[in-house]
């Protein structure tokens, strides 16, 4: 979460004046602030870029014709915040993001006449900026340095938020990327295998988070019922696609003598819902591994692998009085009596409106209902 002070997180609850802030930047640097009419900035951490805006003006003396023109989508970019105007006059505001534009549209309906932009964070500018040549690092490399060559080599004008050498400090796989290949992708996977995630910050800057524990991190922020709950509406949706009640895990190493191993384990309680020999019926999830060589690596695999698929998939999203500071891999709890929703979720995606009379929209990432597994496979009858 974006750091406010304890003024903006009391008055964001209550009746606020909101603020908002439009520059354009040129060579990285403002150039010149601009009213917008409408927009919205949406940091979605499912996506490749994660952030992305689109943002619309009237003032009919800036329609881009020319490449050189200011909102012409060749380079400038735009930088957006969004704050409240606290009791005693001051604005605090929160930094929502830099992004280069990549389209303008201009639309004259006879009465008015606006002009669109859309446009991605700075992780679209270092992905565009593909490999020349091959590039090769030997294994075992501190995974930050490998990140920041890389950055370093591709886009000189990036920034890092902290120092990515000691926030990933594990020593990494060989990297080998061919020209063409997308330098941002590359980052991220590196970043991923140490269990992070590399994103551009609310000041255009790369920098990292990790995955919170739902039931042991710190809530960042409360929805909940009542006048200062803040929660306009909620969707929740349950979903058994990706329900399973019965794995097989088999493991056979190459290369060795050893005979292949099986292991399988499955829901054998009558009483549940997802029980294998009951009305939700026998759903296999079948999982091969050349790791697994014996007997127990294989039943560890089975049991552990039930608990992950188990359940069925619940997904909830709601609209908001917008906090403007909550983003991607924060905490939050939100609570509805009537709907039997009390959940503490990890956000995957807000869509934060550029104007003050609209709510935010929050999703959170996706989980699984619990079912209790007894211990062992049990046949019916037994």
């Amino acid at each position: 979460m974006k750091a406010t002070s304890q003024e903006f997180a009391a008055t964001v609850k209550d009746s606020h004046h909101v603020v908002t802030r439009a520059d354009l930047l040129i060579g990285g640097n403002v150039a010149e602030a601009f009213e917008i009419t409408e927009g919205q900035v949406e940091i979605d951490s499912s996506n490749h870029h994660q952030g992305k805006m689109k943002v619309t003006l009237r003032d009919e003396t800036l329609v881009p014709s020319q490449a050189t023109d200011l909102f012409a989508p060749f380079g400038n970019e735009i930088q957006l915040h969004r704050g409240i105007r606290l009791g005693d006059g001051t604005e605090e505001m929160v930094p929502l993001g830099i992004y280069g534009i990549k389209k303008s549209k201009v639309q004259d309906s006879g009465e008015a006449l606006s002009i669109k932009l859309e446009g991605f964070d700075r992780s679209k500018r270092l992905a565009r900026a593909r490999f020349q040549d091959t590039y090769h690092k030997a294994h075992n490399n501190v995974t930050g340095e490998v990140i920041e060559e890389i950055v370093q080599q591709q886009d000189p004008l990036a920034e890092f938020a902290g120092d990515i050498t000691t926030q990933l400090p594990d020593q990494s796989a060989a990297v080998e990327a061919e020209p063409g290949e997308d330098p941002w992708a590359v980052c991220q996977e590196l970043a991923r295998a140490d269990g992070a995630n590399l994103y551009y910050d609310g000041n255009g800057k790369i920098d990292v988070k990790w995955m919170p524990e739902e039931t042991t991190g710190s809530v960042h922020w409360v929805f909940e019922e009542g006048e200062d709950g803040m929660i306009l509406s909620i969707d929740k949706e349950q979903d058994n696609d990706a329900t399973y009640n019965h794995v097989i895990v088999t493991g056979e190493t190459p290369g060795c003598d050893c005979p292949p191993v099986t292991a399988e384990t499955w829901d054998n309680d009558p009483t549940s819902p997802t029980y294998r020999y009951g009305t939700f019926g026998d759903i296999v999830y079948f999982y091969h591994s050349p790791l697994i060589h014996t007997e127990s690596q294989a039943q560890a695999v089975a049991e552990l692998t039930l608990r992950e698929v188990l359940g069925g998939e619940e997904k909830v999203q709601f609209q908001a009085i917008c906090h403007p500071a909550l983003e991607p891999f924060d905490l939050v709890q939100i609570t509805r009596d009537r709907m039997s929703l009390n959940k503490v979720g990890i956000i995957e995606k807000v869509s934060i409106p550029m104007v003050g009379f609209r709510g935010m929209y929050i999703k959170l990432r996706e989980y699984r209902t619990e079912i209790e597994i007894p211990e062992g496979p049990e046949e019916p009858g037994e």
